[in-house]
């Protein structure tokens, strides 16, 4: 799949950038599918590592017919964000969409309901919306 990875540098620290994207995805009525706190995986197996959690999110109405149309997509589907840790700060990736529908197939303007990734992560970044 696409290797297309953005990247957005949050203007607060890692634990306000990670309720920043909470607020986002719930006041937008997105389901969250799981979280994955890969710094407590960490610890839990007797290592260290600056905190990186990745949140899995999406409406079925959206992702379902997309899959339907290329059945690979359920690979990347749900979408997810990552928020982790430096040294001065978080940043918030994701994967961008539109790769993601064109690597399977589907023409661009297929993966348009998926570009609120896009938003929802710079809302989580306090970056300007795109």
């Amino acid at each position: 799949m696409s290797d297309d990875v953005v990247e957005l540098r949050s203007d607060r620290g890692f634990d306000e950038t990670r309720q920043r994207l909470e607020d986002a995805l719930s006041s937008r009525g997105l389901e969250v599918f799981v979280r994955i706190d890969h710094r407590a995986n960490a610890v839990a197996a007797g290592l260290e590592m600056p905190p990186a959690t990745v949140v899995v999110f999406g409406a079925a109405r959206v992702g379902t017919p997309l899959m339907l149309d290329a059945p690979r997509l359920a690979l990347d589907l749900p979408l997810r964000i990552l928020v982790r840790a430096e040294d001065d700060g978080a940043v918030v990736a994701f994967h961008d969409p539109t790769g993601l529908v064109t690597d399977a197939g589907l023409p661009p303007e297929r993966g348009r309901e998926l570009q609120a990734v896009a938003v929802i992560a710079a809302v989580a970044a306090g970056q300007p919306l795109p």
